[in-house]
């Protein structure tokens, strides 16, 4: 899903410090979203940002100045003084460390030429107002025209501006001409509207499933059976020497003999999917019973395996080590929600105590 936010969303709480915004980076790092911010957006709210201090600052001095006449005497010299443009640059700067924060992807302004803008606000289709106003809502809406169309991904529109785009659930019907679909973007009023559809909802059925897996914060699957079942085969077939001895691939035949699991899977990261089916990214660390064959070939090609079995006066066919080591492997298991079935996974990282494989 790709949700656009308008600046009205910014304005509303221009530090994005509130409840809403919390959802959302919660969201972000869940990676249940792609947040899509037009770079005319950061310019307006900038300039809000100014016309709001501004504003205040005003209202201040006056109200310092009937302070001095009430009490008689001067207090204001004790306001520190606020440099209007630095302030400025450091909302500027505060809101792209945000916007990073939140993965967002800033959309460059549109290149729709401005004799097409000149005809639609002569014409007074929307988002131009009766007296012409809504150039900067126009090129917002041309950022999202040409996102709609650049993606078979649903797109939501999150604005507190239901004077110029409409109320909901979808734009005004002179916005949907625009588009391929007429009903191809979504639009949610306010933040706290989009996280009440589409967030919390999925927030509550990860809970709901870390409920069901979960004791003292700790996985109780994967089973030992799964285990058996499916990893000694994944571990041979990625070869693991070079995590536990630090040795070449080619070097040696290895045989996994068992596995077990030396402490509880640790959960890092639960990601909702579907209705039915999450992703859970599991941590694991592992003792591996483990044996391996050199032939004198295997000797005499790599210094790896000359280090590891000393030094050899004579020939021989084959010499073999075998022992028990602990290893730490990362698995993204995708699970049923309800039964808890492991439907697929993949190993993504395989930790020994020589090097790290990584695998995606």
């Amino acid at each position: 899903m790709k949700v656009i936010l308008d600046s009205t969303v910014f304005c509303a709480d221009f530090r994005m410090s509130g409840s809403s915004f919390f959802t959302l980076f919660e969201a972000v790092r869940a990676a249940l979203i792609e947040l899509k911010v037009p770079d005319v957006v950061i310019d307006e709210v900038v300039n809000r940002f100014r016309e709001d201090l501004e504003e205040t600052l005003q209202k201040k001095r006056k109200l310092d100045s009937k302070l001095d006449s009430l009490l008689k005497k001067e207090t204001s010299n004790s306001s520190p003084d606020i440099c209007v443009e630095k302030e400025v640059i450091d909302y500027r700067n505060f809101l792209h460390s945000q916007l990073k924060k939140l993965n967002a992807e800033v959309l460059p302004y549109p290149e729709t030429p401005h004799k097409l803008i000149v005809e639609r606000c002569l014409r007074r289709r929307a988002p131009f107002k009766k007296d012409g106003k809504g150039y900067r809502d126009s090129l917002i809406w041309e950022s999202i025209v040409q996102l709609s169309k650049s993606t078979e991904e649903p797109v939501v529109f999150v604005t507190s501006n239901t004077t110029d785009f409409g109320s909901g659930p979808y734009v005004t019907d002179d916005l949907q001409k625009d588009l391929t679909s007429p009903k191809g973007v979504e639009l949610l009023i306010g933040l706290r509207a989009f996280n009440e559809k589409y967030l919390e909802p999925k927030f509550a059925m990860i809970r709901e499933f870390q409920d069901r897996i979960m004791r003292n914060g700790v996985v109780i699957i994967p089973s030992p059976e799964w285990i058996r079942k499916n990893f000694l085969d994944t571990l041979e077939s990625e070869d693991i020497k070079a995590v536990v001895f630090n040795l070449p691939s080619g070097a040696g035949s290895l045989y996994i003999g068992g596995a077990a699991l030396k402490n509880p899977p640790q959960i890092e990261s639960i990601r909702a999917l579907s209705e039915e089916e999450v992703l859970v990214r599991v941590l694991m660390k592992v003792d591996v019973d483990y044996s391996i064959d050199f032939d004198w070939d295997d000797y005499a090609e790599y210094e790896d395996v000359r280090e590891l079995l000393g030094s050899c006066d004579e020939s021989f066919l084959f010499t073999s080590l075998s022992g028990k080591e602990t290893i730490t492997v990362e698995f993204d298991l995708i699970i049923h929600r309800i039964t808890k079935e492991i439907i697929t996974y993949e190993l993504s990282l395989i930790e020994g105590p020589s090097a790290s494989l990584f695998l995606r």
